[in-house]
This record gives C-alpha cells, sequence and structure tokens, in this order.
C-alpha cells in the first residue's frame, strides 16, 4: 500500500472522530442544559365579582290590540312621538289589501324612474351597479345566515331589476305613463278601503322601542329600586319573567339601572359616585362603564348594590335578569409562565428572551399571577422592554446576559 494511501485514510479516520465527538458533546450539553421557550402574549385579569341582578328602566307598557299585529319598529330602534310602531289589521283580508298596496307603491316608484330614466346612459349605468351591490349584499347576508334585512333586500333587488326592464323596454314614455295613472288609481282605492280596516299604532311618547314585555315593567322601577332589601332582590329574581299580550314598551328615559345583592364584603371596594365596569357576557357581550347610585344597609351580610348608566340602552333592550361581572381592576400585561421569572445578577427581576442566538435579560415587573403563570409589565422603555411575541425562555441552567443559546 502506498503511504499516501495511508495517510488519506489516516486523516479521514481523525476528522470522523472529531465529528462523533463534537456531536456527542452538544448531545450531552442538550440533555444537561436543555433550551425551552415560548412565545409571551397579550393577557387581561380582571379582579372582580360574578353577581346576578336585574336591569331596570323607565318603561311604558304599548298595551294589546284586537287583531292581526304587524310590528313595525325595530327592537332598540329610537322612536319619536307620534311615530308608527305597528299597524293592525282587523282581518287577513286587510293585511293582504296591505301587501297588495306595497307592491304596487313599489310598481308606480319603478314606473317614475323609467319615465324619468329613458334614454340615459348613465343613469342605466348607475341601476346596474345598484343591482349588482344588492345582490353582493343578500350573498352576504346569506353567507353569514343573517335574516333581519332578508325580505328588504329581496324586495330591493326586485325593484332594481324592474326598474331595469323598464328603462331599457321598448315602451315609450307616453305608454309609461298612462301605466302610472291607472296604478296610482288603483292605489288610491285601495287605501281608502284601508282606512277603514287598518288602524296605525303611534309611539305615545319618544323613546327606545322594545317588542317584548316580560311583567316586571309595573314591578320594579327606578323609583321602587333604591328601598329594595337582599331579601326582596332574592323575591324579585325568583319570580321569573312573564309572557305577555302587550304589543311591546318604550324606554322613556336614557338611564336605565342593575340592582344585584352582594356580600358586605365585596361591597367594601364600592363607594357611592365610583365608576365601576360591570361586565355583560350571557345574552349579550359586551362591558358599561357604570355609577354606583346606592348600597343599602348590611342584612345578613348582604347590601342591594344599584349601578346606572346611559350607554348602550339599544343594545340591552331585551335584557331583564342578568349574571354579570363586577369589576374592581383590570389589569393587562404579558403572559409567561413561572418558571420563566428569574433574577439577573443585580437582583431585578425579569425573564430571559432568546434573541438571535443569545440571551438577553429583559426587567420586568409582576402585575398579576395564576396558578401556572405571571402577568408581567416592561420595568423600562427602551428596546429591551418585555413585549408580546418575544421568545422567552422558560427553562435553560447558567443563564447570563449575552449567553449564546443556539
Amino acid at each position: 500500500m502506498k503511504q499516501g494511501t495511508v495517510i488519506t485514510r489516516l486523516v479521514m479516520v481523525i476528522l470522523f472522530i472529531g465529528i462523533a465527538i463534537y456531536f456527542c458533546v452538544h448531545a450531552v450539553q442538550g440533555l444537561s442544559d436543555p433550551l425551552t421557550t415560548t412565545v409571551a402574549y397579550t393577557y387581561t385579569v380582571d379582579d372582580g365579582v360574578e353577581a346576578s341582578g336585574l336591569l331596570v328602566r323607565e318603561e311604558s307598557v304599548l298595551p294589546e290590540r284586537a287583531g292581526i299585529v304587524s310590528i313595525t319598529a325595530e327592537e332598540g330602534e329610537k322612536i319619536g312621538r307620534g311615530q308608527q310602531v305597528a299597524v293592525i289589521y282587523s282581518s287577513s283580508a286587510a293585511q293582504d289589501r296591505a301587501q297588495e298596496i306595497r307592491a304596487l307603491e313599489m310598481e308606480a316608484e319603478q314606473l317614475e324612474y323609467a319615465i324619468t330614466g329613458v334614454g340615459e346612459g348613465s343613469s342605466s349605468a348607475r341601476l346596474d351597479e345598484s343591482i349588482g351591490e344588492s345582490i353582493i349584499k343578500l350573498r352576504a347576508a346569506a353567507a353569514e345566515s343573517d335574516l333581519t334585512n332578508l325580505e328588504e333586500g329581496v324586495l330591493e333587488l326586485k325593484s332594481g331589476i324592474l326598474k331595469r326592464e323598464y328603462t331599457y323596454g321598448e315602451g315609450d314614455v307616453a305608454a309609461l305613463t298612462g301605466q302610472l295613472s291607472q296604478l296610482r288609481d288603483r292605489l288610491t282605492n285601495l287605501r281608502r278601503q284601508a282606512g277603514a280596516d287598518t288602524t296605525s299604532v303611534t309611539a305615545p311618547a319618544s323613546g327606545v322601542f322594545s317588542a317584548r314585555a316580560d311583567g316586571y315593567e309595573a314591578v320594579v322601577t327606578p323609583e321602587t329600586i333604591f328601598r329594595l332589601t337582599p331579601e326582596e332582590m332574592d323575591q324579585l329574581m325568583g319570580r321569573g319573567e312573564q309572557e305577555t299580550t302587550a304589543l311591546g314598551k318604550l324606554i322613556t328615559s336614557s338611564r336605565w339601572y342593575f340592582v344585584t345583592a352582594i356580600s358586605a364584603s365585596d361591597a367594601e371596594r364600592l363607594y357611592e359616585g365610583q365608576l365601576a365596569t360591570v361586565s355583560f357576557s350571557r345574552d349579550w357581550s359586551g362591558d358599561v362603564s357604570m355609577r354606583v347610585e346606592s348600597i343599602s344597609d348590611v342584612q345578613d351580610g348582604r347590601v342591594t348594590v344599584i349601578f346606572s348608566s346611559t350607554h348602550s340602552l339599544s343594545e340591552i333592550t331585551l335584557l331583564r335578569r342578568q349574571t354579570v361581572d363586577i369589576i374592581f381592576e383590570r389589569k393587562t400585561g404579558v403572559r409567561v409562565p413561572k418558571a420563566a421569572l428569574r433574577v439577573n445578577e443585580e437582583g431585578a427581576p425579569g425573564v430571559y428572551c432568546a434573541v438571535g442566538q443569545k440571551a438577553e435579560f429583559k426587567p420586568a415587573k409582576v402585575l398579576a399571577e395564576g396558578d401556572d403563570y405571571y402577568v408581567l409589565s416592561a420595568a423600562v422603555d427602551d428596546r429591551t422592554s418585555l413585549r408580546a411575541g418575544d421568545e422567552v425562555i422558560v427553562s435553560a441552567t447558567g443563564l447570563y446576559d449575552g449567553k449564546i443559546v443556539r
């Protein structure tokens, strides 16, 4: 065997042994000093208490009316005095006539559009664009299963299509005007007939409309709740809501109340005039800033607390008995595992983050803690501040600022 070949093989063996030793050393280091990281994220901790109670408003019930009722006002809609809230039909024939009147009114609108728009290219282009928008709205509503305005959307699309048909049709202006005249005569006759068996129900006062009355309207009012004891609150909560035959109700004051009975120890963190956050998360989801109006005397270790607000009235018209969270304090910071919190060489608390290949210490202070996590805030406000999205080191040994960890 030639000497060169022996030397080459010897060098290859030495290289192989060196590489094997390198990987073995790193494997041993990995087992003895495992690096575990996690991504920090924004987290909010609420310090509060759960409470069940009643929503109370200044409410005027609209009494039941004989006949076929068609509610025309929307839930939570602001209504002016004298504005229509419902229509009463004395028979199904009267109701059918109302639908015919509506269809003829739409057709009259379409004819008027066609008479003024025949031969106007720009108007036709706008009409085509309007039809396209109506189709998009209907598709979006269907995709979201939103049927609240489905009927109006269909009528709008139908109206646009018929207008387009009239506009692009061969009928001249004189023929369309004749059709419109006949249609108006028909409408006049139908409206005259409707005057005898169709009644419009109007609002006796301005307010916010709700189609649901639950029997609590006369039982608890903004005047009576300030005399409620915790025991009376229990009785009211056990009473339950009752279905009524009323047309609905008007909420005639912008200020509404939430009344509840809580422990006296929890109430010690509240005072009259304080602004507190009341978090709804059951039948409606939202945080409402409410003022503490009253805290009653202690009875059997509990007190009655009354909150009030003028916000979100149109959203809570259907709510009565509710369980909410009364938030005393809300803290928002960066959540990390408890094992990630460390103390650096100077004795400052914080966490080490993997930045590139190195460990970087970020001072932080503890805002709150859970069973296995801390909520931290940055102790300093500069480039080294702890932020959501940082890769926090959970486990490693011998950590120090600037250590190579990868």
